[in-house]
């Protein structure tokens, strides 16, 4: 069965490609657009969440490109989605809309994509996307900014050292000036939101709940800096009244009236957080309300799916990364059958173990009343946060 993705892809649209794979008995030929129009919030990390998913549902027989010289697909693989979804498919067929096999001319071109990308020797256009493949270390795998070149994770000063210069790369594609007014103050803030997110996805999302490593996995982040007048993050249809309420707010204006957001997506197509917190794959046994509560327990502090010895000692991640949002960001969890947010200027930070005092809304109704989607792999936090004038 073909599925034909369109150009103009919104997390709406995303959301109904999820329902249509969950809900077929049949596995698909997925033709992707040869590029894709300006995306809103989050919408490439949840698009490759929904291809990462679909493959993880083994719902997936082909991926089918629109080109097929070397020419056309080197440039091709510079498309925000294509080198994610390359890596991804790369035990399935990849073929051009003729049939001809697309492997041998992207072994090459997607190799020599991801050192370019560790090297910053790309053109920066609306993001700076950073991937580690757990299934594949040796030619496309873990990101020099996160590991060692022994494969461990790095600690949080040397991760502040490696994201400064895509932090100055981003700021001066959009021209931001990187003074103590603006991205310096905030480095930290934003490097420790990072480790603690990535520390998770390392911890907890690359293998399934029996302990088996996943093939294929992804795990990313992709930072991303928007620059643009109040009226038109407020003028923006795909965005609904949830962050609409957050743009509201009396967030801080350059001398131009312009809003400078950062946006900083953490992906991982492992089992998603309730899953590892319940040690459970399947997830309808529980309600939506039910499954909401397991997600609050994830981010309290000290709560850990890890060895009970290890418990003092982890579990600060989530609950961490929510005190440096306070009263400044807009968080967004895509997990299981939840669309989660939290604005975290009308709803602050409150220490708290009782799981009625963590707010979590629908990404949609901006409310309790839970909506339920299609159940994806994995989880994606994604978050905005302002730069200061």
């Amino acid at each position: 069965m073909d599925l034909q993705i369109k150009r103009k892809i919104s997390l709406v649209y995303i959301d109904e490609l999820n329902s249509i794979v969950d809900s077929s008995q049949n596995k698909f030929n997925i033709h992707v657009p040869k590029d894709v129009k300006a995306a809103s919030f989050g919408v490439i990390p949840s698009f490759i969440q929904f291809f990462a998913t679909t493959i993880r549902k083994e719902k997936c027989s082909k991926l089918i490109m629109p080109f097929s010289n070397f020419d056309e697909l080197e440039k091709y693989i510079e498309v925000e989605f294509v080198y994610p979804f390359t890596v991804l498919a790369w035990n399935l067929e990849i073929v051009d809309s003729k049939g001809a096999d697309l492997k041998n001319p992207l072994a090459t071109i997607s190799q020599k994509y991801f050192s370019r990308l560790e090297f910053l020797q790309v053109k920066i256009l609306r993001s700076l996307p950073l991937y580690s493949f757990d299934h594949d270390i040796i030619q496309r795998g873990l990101s020099r900014f996160f590991y060692d070149s022994n494969y461990k994770l790095v600690y949080q000063d040397q991760l502040e050292f490696n994201l400064h210069p895509i932090f100055k790369k981003l700021a001066l594609a959009h021209n931001v000036k990187d003074n103590r007014n603006t991205i310096a103050p905030i480095i930290g803030d934003l490097t420790e939101i990072i480790y603690e997110l990535f520390k998770n996805t390392h911890e907890h999302a690359r293998t399934n709940i029996k302990g088996a490593f996943y093939f294929p996995n992804v795990r990313n982040v992709t930072l991303r800096i928007l620059r643009k007048k109040k009226t038109s993050y407020l003028d923006d249809d795909e965005l609904p009244v949830s962050v609409k309420e957050y743009f509201r707010s009396n967030l801080p204006l350059t001398e131009q009236s312009d809003l400078i957001m950062l946006e900083i997506s953490v992906l991982d197509s492992g089992p998603g957080l309730v899953s590892r917190i319940s040690n459970k794959e399947d997830l309808s046994e529980y309600t939506l309300q039910e499954e909401l509560q397991l997600t609050k327990e994830c981010l309290l502090k000290h709560k850990t799916s890890s060895s009970a010895y290890l418990a003092p000692v982890k579990g600060e991640g989530l609950d961490k990364v929510m005190q440096l949002l306070d009263r400044k960001g807009f968080l967004r969890i895509r997990t299981g059958r939840l669309d989660l947010i939290r604005n975290f200027i009308s709803n602050p930070y409150v220490p708290t173990k009782d799981l009625n005092e963590i707010v979590l809304n629908d990404y949609l109704t901006n409310s309790g009343d839970l909506k339920e989607h299609a159940l994806v792999a994995g989880t994606l936090h994604t978050f905005y946060y302002p730069i200061g004038a």
